[in-house]
């Protein structure tokens, strides 16, 4: 009998394993910017192990930038029901239901992630712009203020409050900001350069995106 769950064990160790390494294939060919050959990799991994959530967060992720919104949507879902608390499923949900344009279910994702992490930065951001969306400046803006108490550096957070200073009309107050925030991409700029140069993560693209400036 021991024997047996030995051998069980060990079987389930090598899955794992094996589900691992496509999951780590699958990030490599997204890097790579081969999202349909990265969704085959993650796909294999989670035929392997389903219950693993960072596995459909990924594969959510992957859909987002296929513009497969809706089945996007289903996969940090799937994330959500394995954790309730990942908050960076709660958080990217909201982000697709505000690519639809459906902002109420996008204000009560950030409202989530906030409740479970109040310190999440890039909620308070990403609420912001809801409340931006539905013209409620003077809110949006507490959201901005609030992401950037927690992150000082949040490029996006003073780059959004800036664009939001133009839309009001103040010159003053959209140049400081904007300043700031070009501060900052250029320091992302800097950390795209360094990545490529190692052929490593591309968390400095991802910045440069965000913000927009390029």
């Amino acid at each position: 009998m021991v024997k047996i769950m030995s051998i069980e064990s060990e079987d389930k160790k090598a899955n794992s394993s094996d589900a691992e390494k496509y999951f780590k294939k699958a990030k490599e060919m997204y890097g790579n910017g081969s999202f349909e050959k990265a969704l085959k990799e993650i796909e294999k991994a989670i035929s392997i192990n389903p219950e693993v959530s960072k596995f459909w967060l990924f594969k959510g992720d992957i859909h987002t930038d296929l513009w497969d919104l809706d089945e996007s949507l289903r996969c940090y879902d799937e994330a959500i029901s394995i954790d309730p608390k990942l908050v960076s499923a709660w958080n990217k949900k909201g982000e697709v239901h505000m690519y639809k344009t459906e902002y109420d279910e996008a204000m009560e994702c950030f409202e989530k992630t906030i409740s479970i992490e109040p310190e999440y930065s890039l909620a308070w951001v990403n609420k912001g712009s809801v409340y931006k969306e539905k013209e409620k400046e003077d809110k949006a803006i507490m959201c901005y203020d609030k992401a950037i108490s927690i992150n000082p550096e949040s490029e996006l957070a003073w780059a959004n409050k800036g664009h939001l200073y133009k839309m009001k009309g103040s010159d003053y107050e959209d140049k400081e900001y904007y300043d700031k925030a070009k501060e900052y991409y250029d320091k992302a700029r800097e950390c795209y350069d360094k990545a490529s140069s190692l052929d490593s993560d591309k968390k400095g693209l991802d910045t440069i995106r965000r913000i927009g400036l390029d």
